[in-house]
């Protein structure tokens, strides 16, 4: 059986299952909705009505009171004019209740308070009529009838609030026989689906885990993976187009690797006859030549000189990845190579303003490796670091050893006074073609991105680490971490 159709066998029983729980779920949702309609058209809307008059009652009583003993016409009349906004805000009130009580006909606490709002009314107005006299009493009417309004509207809101209780309790009866219910549908739908649920993994889980894997490896750059082409029959095409798709990404790769390799490396010998006929016009070989000329094929020269340093790392990373770098190790001073490395930058810094110099704790600092790609890397962290180094600066180069866990270990470490890295940049630096930008443009001196790369790639061939830290004086110090050399490899330094 494909396994399209054991989804739909398996889905098919799930949603007989959930149908006959959904069923009885929306029976229970109607019924506890239309307690819940009354609740909120009825209960609560009285309820609310009924605690806005408890608040009102007290403003009442107090304008009421107020009204006989107040000396001043202009006040007396100020708090009749309140004491209207308050009667008028108690009738809309009250009229909001009747409405929301309608549907259940008359009740005897609302009746009985509307009673006495009605004589409290009544009784004001006869109030009113008489002439006024300083410090006289409330009527005993009007103070009886304030009195009964208090307690009334007190047992009012308690009776509709024991109606919301039953009619709560009644909800969450049924709530809760409901849930019963669903917690046994669920237990229910619960074996039955996990049941299932196995069986389809068990069919699924052996192709999917191979796609991931396949898929893993291609995001990897490993395009000669293949998937196995058995299995459902879903997994099996899907397996097929999976093989084309990889064989093709990997004959396209390695047109690309190809191509890349045969121009760098074609480009080579034309770049070589370029520079050497710029060294030899600006040694005046051929004849003089004045200084406006001199400058022009001074800037050729350079840019041939970038130009020729592009072209080897781009032929360096196509020699790594088609795995043809072959590394000679053997016991090595870095701090030998490292002086190497920057007495050839010494001219170029010169021209830069930039001073370079090299510090080490110890004149012999052995270490296993490859020569050649050693001064590689130490020569791209140092031309880097005079990429971005303004003039009249300082570029430091330190050497030191310490002993951990693994051993004692050797770190070289190069520290400029540029820009610096930027904290989301640190790691992507030493990833290929990777530039930093600066407000979305390249920032002034970056090559194509390759030399970090090749670094980080050598490194890693030595066993080693590289990364960059902020230095503390502006810029950034680029580290790298080696193993120093063993004892019985050690160099008899001279």
């Amino acid at each position: 059986m494909s396994v399209s159709r054991r989804v739909v066998l398996s889905v098919a029983v799930l949603m007989l299952l959930a149908f006959g729980s959904l069923g009885y779920q929306v029976r229970v949702v109607v019924l506890m909705q239309r307690i819940n309609e009354e609740l909120s058209r009825v209960n609560f809307a009285a309820a609310s009505e009924l605690l806005e008059m408890k608040g009102e009652v007290p403003q009442v009583d107090r304008l009421t009171r107020y009204s006989f003993n107040l000396s001043s016409d202009a006040l007396r009349e100020e708090n009749y004019r309140n004491l209207e906004e308050r009667i008028q805000e108690f009738d809309e009130h009250f009229r909001a209740l009747e409405k929301a009580l309608r549907p259940w006909g008359p009740i005897e606490e609302i009746a009985l308070l509307s009673t006495t709002w009605t004589h409290y009314q009544n009784h004001l107005v006869s109030a009113r009529k008489i002439p006024f006299v300083l410090d006289r009493d409330l009527p005993p009417d009007l103070g009886r009838d304030l009195d009964y309004l208090k307690s009334r509207t007190e047992t009012s809101y308690d009776a509709v609030v024991q109606s919301i209780k039953y009619q709560v309790e009644r909800n969450r009866a049924i709530g809760s026989q409901a849930q019963t219910i669903s917690l046994l549908a669920g237990v229910v739908f619960l074996i039955t689906g996990s049941a299932l649920a196995i069986l389809m993994l068990r069919s699924i889980t052996t192709p999917l885990q191979q796609l991931t894997s396949g898929t893993r490896s291609i995001s990897s750059g490993k395009f000669s993976h293949r998937l196995p082409e058995n299995g459902p029959l879903e997994f099996a095409e899907l397996a097929r187009d999976f093989n084309k798709m990889t064989e093709k990404l990997g004959e396209l790769d390695q047109m690309k690797k190809d191509f890349v390799a045969h121009v760098s490396h074609e480009l080579k010998a034309p770049l070589a006859a370029i520079r050497q006929t710029l060294a030899v016009t600006l040694e005046q070989v051929s004849g003089p030549i004045n200084e406006q000329q001199r400058r022009l094929l001074q800037l050729s020269r350079n840019a041939a000189e970038r130009l020729t340093a592009m072209v080897a790392n781009l032929l360096d990373v196509s020699r790594l990845e088609a795995g043809t770098m072959e590394y000679e190790m053997s016991p090595q001073d870095l701090n030998e190579v490292a002086r190497t490395v920057v007495e050839e930058f010494s001219l170029k810094a010169e021209e830069r303003r930039i001073k370079l110099s090299v510090t080490a704790e110890e004149s012999c600092i052995p270490v296993v490796c490859d020569r050649d790609r050693m001064i590689q890397v130490v020569g791209n962290l140092i031309d880097n670091a005079l990429k971005f180094s303004p003039p009249d600066s300082a570029i430091d180069v330190n050497l030191s050893s310490k002993s951990g866990d693994n051993g004692q270990a050797v770190t070289l470490s190069v520290a400029d006074r540029g820009p610096g890295v930027p904290d989301a940049h640190k790691r992507a630096v030493f990833e290929k073609f990777h530039q930093v930008r600066g407000g979305g443009k390249r920032a002034a001196g970056q090559g194509v991105g390759l030399g970090l790369a090749i670094c980080k790639t050598i490194v890693d061939a030595h066993r080693g680490r590289i990364w960059v830290e902020d230095n503390s004086g502006g810029g950034s110090v680029f580290r790298m971490e080696m193993r120093a050399a063993p004892k019985q490899e050690t160099l008899k330094c001279g």
